[in-house]
């Protein structure tokens, strides 16, 4: 789910980074929640955290994210790869016990 929001995210107008930043710090994407200050309050923007919000706006980019997408791409499909590999064993293994 990752790898959409990012692609969603890097759609979204540049008027609204601040919100995007926001919205990626709550869920923890692109590792934006670990650059903030964090405090007690989740429900309110505190100085320290709006003030971290600014700094991290001007220096972070949306394509910085691109490495976070390629990763969750990659694991969706190892998942994927891993789930037909068990669901093949499953049905081999069910087909042999039926025969006998």
């Amino acid at each position: 789910m990752e790898a959409v929001t990012i692609k969603e995210i890097q759609k979204a107008p540049s008027y609204r980074k601040n919100q995007m930043m926001l919205i990626m710090r709550f869920v923890g994407i692109c590792g934006v929640d670990h650059s903030f200050v964090a405090d007690e309050d989740p429900t309110s923007l505190s100085d320290a955290e709006a003030s971290s919000l600014l700094s991290l706006a001007n220096d972070f980019e949306f394509s910085d994210c691109n490495v976070h997408y390629v990763r969750g791409i990659l694991w969706m499909m190892l998942e994927g790869l891993i789930f037909r590999l068990l669901a093949y064993l499953a049905l081999r293994f069910l087909r042999r016990h039926k025969k006998v």
